[in-house]
């Protein structure tokens, strides 16, 4: 492998995907928006006249007539507690953890990220990118950075394991000869499949909401 003296280079993808839904505005944040429009109200009486709509006012009277905001924010995985369903948490940052085979070099049959070793002449971003097609054909995702976010040592002998986070865009990763079970998780979650020390070296780099 790569890396001479200081052992063998790893790469591999935190993959992550975003909030689907804009969180529930906190207590503080509805009484501000309310003394807000107080005041416009007041402004508005003042001038004697009424202002003309705003695109925002229209799409909020649309929303209204199609019931948006009537809709659940709970989904169907979220009842069931199926944590291999993407569409779950809708309003957090959900990541993808994998179990492999025992056998495998770069795990041992725990949770972890996919991960593949960086070869020769190759960056460690494209070793990153190769870690997920290989693992994941079906998911397609965009790495942030050339910069990893993170750099596990210990978890596999002799390496160091660089991690790059992405985005999810598209695809389900799917159970095969690599892959024995996945979940999406948030990053407390996380904290029940991850071993101690993997955990605290990645849950630094992880945004929480």
């Amino acid at each position: 492998g790569i890396g001479g003296g200081e052992g063998r280079i790893w790469c591999g993808g935190l993959v992550e995907r975003m909030p689907r839904l804009v969180p529930l505005p906190e207590d503080w944040e509805v009484e501000k928006l309310e003394f807000q429009k107080d005041i416009e109200k007041k402004r508005d009486k003042v001038r004697k006249g009424r202002k003309d709509d705003t695109p925002w006012d229209v799409m909020l009277e649309v929303c209204r007539e199609r019931g948006v905001f009537e809709r659940s924010r709970v989904t169907k995985a979220d009842k069931s507690g199926n944590r291999s369903s993407i569409n779950r948490q809708m309003e957090k940052r959900l990541y993808l953890l994998l179990k492999r085979a025992r056998d495998d070099e770069a795990t041992d049959g725990q949770w972890g990220f996919p991960v593949a070793e960086l070869r020769e002449g190759e960056t460690m971003r494209a070793a990153a990118d190769r870690s997920v097609a290989d693992t994941l054909p079906k998911v397609r995702v965009y790495t942030l950075s050339n910069c990893p976010d993170c750099v596990v040592a210990g978890r596999i002998p002799d390496s160091k394991v660089f991690l790059f986070r992405s985005y999810h865009l598209e695809g389900r990763p799917v159970v095969g000869d690599d892959i024995e079970e996945f979940v999406w998780v948030t990053k407390d979650e996380m904290a029940e499949y991850l071993p101690s020390d993997l955990y605290a070296e990645v849950c630094d780099v992880l945004v929480h909401h």
